[in-house]
């Protein structure tokens, strides 16, 4: 059991083994890689990590950046002294240094950060070449924020919250404390005037007396 089990293990590396063999004849990339560090505002060069074969002319090398859905186009030059060309829709300034296949970024931020790729395009029956670079931009404004700037804004928020919250329900007492004495004006009850203390009242001046009689008095 063991046997037959080794022998198909065989098998299907002999077969990934034509496999690749076909992926190289037909002339597919092979793919290096390498890692850039730039701080912040920097001109930044990135070197071509494609692997160069001596004996092959190469056509010309051309320069992506890569995301996770596709490739952006930045430039691509004829070799071996032939003219830079820029991709249509670059957004930003990206130049080939002379005698090289390296680029410059010229004022990197933290929007360059990312995977660039430099493909070098083979003859036909030769294999074409790419190398991946890795740029990290460290520092900067619109780098990562430290601890001391993320807990300012934090309490920050939280007074400005509790500001507007004290405001609030100063307003809403305030509107109930309104509301609580009109309704008491409203619900206020007239009490009516007792008959009996308006018969009672008396108009107030001298009393007189009918049994009164009044003397004159006549001088001689």
């Amino acid at each position: 059991m063991t046997t037959l089990r080794l022998v198909q293990g065989l098998g299907l590396l002999m077969e990934l083994c034509k496999y690749l063999t076909r992926c190289n004849q037909a002339g597919l990339a092979a793919s290096l890689g390498s890692e850039r560090s730039c701080s912040y505002g920097s001109d930044c060069v990135l070197t071509c990590a494609a692997l160069n074969k001596p004996a092959v002319q190469y056509r010309d090398v051309r320069w992506y950046k890569e995301t996770p859905d596709r490739r952006n186009g930045l430039l691509m030059r004829s070799l071996p002294n032939g003219p830079t060309r820029l991709y249509v829709g670059l957004s930003r300034q990206v130049d080939v240094l002379e005698d090289s296949w390296s680029i410059l970024l010229p004022n990197v931020s933290t929007g360059d950060s990312g995977t660039y790729v430099c493909r070098l395009a083979a003859p036909v029956g030769q294999q074409n070449q790419e190398g991946r670079v890795q740029l990290a931009v460290t520092g900067g404004p619109d780098g990562p924020p430290k601890f001391q700037e993320i807990m300012f804004v934090v309490l920050a928020t939280i007074v400005r919250s509790i500001a507007a919250i004290h405001g609030l329900l100063k307003n809403m007492l305030r509107e109930r404390s309104k509301a609580t004495i009109k309704s008491l004006i409203l619900e206020a009850h007239l009490h009516p005037l007792d008959m009996n203390m308006l018969k009672s009242s008396q108009t107030l001046g001298p009393i007189w007396s009918n049994s009164s009689k009044m003397k004159h008095f006549y001088l001689n």
